[in-house]
């Protein structure tokens, strides 16, 4: 995961992201440095308050990959 988030998100801020989503209980820290989501964490992902966001982020994400004429998906 921190390699596919390496070119937006430095690696303090992600360890910051990740802590506050531990800490929230809705993702869990796994003994072998990975991560799980928990249902609390399913259940805000899926909701409407945060959809707009993930459109948003998904919208910038296929403009930056299509960059140069091709899709690149």
């Amino acid at each position: 995961m921190r390699d596919s988030l390496s070119g937006h998100v430095g690696q303090d801020m992600l360890r910051r992201i990740l802590k506050i989503l531990v800490r929230e209980q809705l993702i869990l820290a796994l003994s072998d440095n990975a991560y799980v989501v928990t249902d609390s964490g399913r259940k805000a992902s899926r909701s409407r308050i945060l959809a707009k966001g993930r459109d948003v982020s998904r919208m910038f994400y296929l403009v930056e990959r299509s960059k140069g004429g091709g899709v690149g998906l």
